[in-house]
C-alpha cells in the first residue's frame, strides 16, 4: 500500500482547474496523484489518498482530482482517507 498526503502539496487546496489558481484538482492529479499511480506502484496495489491536515477541501477539487483518473494506470483501489475532526467548534472556536 502506497500513501499519498495532500497536505505534501498544500494545506490550502483551491478550485478545479489549473486556470482557477495555484493548488487545483487538476494540478495535484496530474502532478502528484498520477505520477504516484505508475510503476513502481504494482498493479493490483492500493493507493491511500491522505487528506489530513488541510484547510478543507473544495468539492470541485476533489471532483478534478479523483473522479477523472485515467483506466489503465497501477493502482487498482484508490482510498480516501481523513480522519482530521472538522466539526464546527474546531473551524469556528
Amino acid at each position: 500500500m502506497k500513501t499519498l498526503c495532500l497536505r505534501d502539496f498544500t494545506t490550502a487546496p483551491s478550485g478545479r482547474l489549473r486556470q482557477h489558481g495555484p493548488h487545483s484538482g487538476e494540478q495535484w492529479r496530474d502532478d502528484h496523484l498520477m505520477p504516484a499511480h505508475r510503476p513502481p506502484v504494482a498493479v493490483g496495489e492500493h493507493l491511500v489518498v491522505d487528506l489530513d491536515g488541510v484547510e478543507g477541501v473544495p468539492a470541485l477539487f476533489l471532483d478534478e482530482a479523483l473522479a477523472f483518473i485515467p483506466a489503465g494506470t497501477a493502482a487498482t483501489h484508490v482510498h480516501v482517507r481523513c480522519t482530521d475532526d472538522l466539526d464546527a467548534e474546531s473551524w469556528f472556536g
